[in-house]
């Protein structure tokens, strides 16, 4: 038993310089591999090495680099698996100061991973607010009204890829947080979990 043990001890610490040097597209790959079976456990210490927030925060951190020098500071990047609890959607946001530094207000980029990890979208979205569920139809019918209407006023048109149809699916449970991400996108785009490449997603 207590070899056992030892073995355990040993490989964990093999491991640790493999994912402190992690590549941001094998923190990716990783990510959508593992993440359903690892949110079943209990969270622990987030940042952990590989674990889930290290995972995304490696994944956010390469974006966060791509944002053009001149205007990155305007810019504040977080990503989140969740407090406390695993999230049934990840997400990544992209706060741009002036309007907005947190999930809960105003409206922003956001990468959203599906629940059951088959792909993300690149969103620009409403916030949500702190609307949870089915349970609080009107406020999420209301956000989907304000979202058409934000995009009615929009005179640019959208990049290539880009729609607010079909509506975002983010199998998630109608009793979550997230079901406010699928009321409040104003346009996004999907990318399958097999054609996700951070350096594309970056561009767009």
């Amino acid at each position: 038993m207590c070899h056992d043990l030892k073995d355990i001890s040993l490989i964990k610490r093999s491991l640790r310089p493999r994912l402190r040097n992690m590549t941001p597209q094998l923190a990716l790959i990783e990510f959508f591999k593992t993440y359903v079976e690892a949110s079943k456990q209990p969270m622990g210490v987030k940042m952990q090495a590989g674990k889930p927030g290290q995972k995304i925060q490696i994944i956010a951190d390469y974006l966060a680099s791509k944002i053009p020098a001149d205007i990155k500071a305007s810019f504040k990047v977080k990503a989140s698996v969740g407090n406390g609890t695993y999230t049934q959607v990840p997400w990544i946001g992209f706060f741009f100061r002036p309007l907005t530094t947190s999930a809960t207000k105003g409206h922003y980029p956001v990468v959203l991973f599906k629940a059951d990890m088959s792909g993300l979208y690149l969103s620009y979205i409403l916030a949500a607010g702190r609307t949870r569920g089915a349970g609080n139809a009107k406020a999420l019918a209301e956000l989907r009204e304000n979202a058409a209407n934000y995009r009615k006023k929009s005179t640019e048109s959208y990049p290539a890829g880009f729609s607010h149809t079909p509506n975002i699916e983010l199998k998630c449970g109608k009793s979550t947080v997230a079901v406010g991400y699928e009321a409040g996108s104003i346009v996004h785009k999907y990318y399958p979990v097999d054609e996700v490449d951070l350096d594309k997603l970056s561009e767009d």
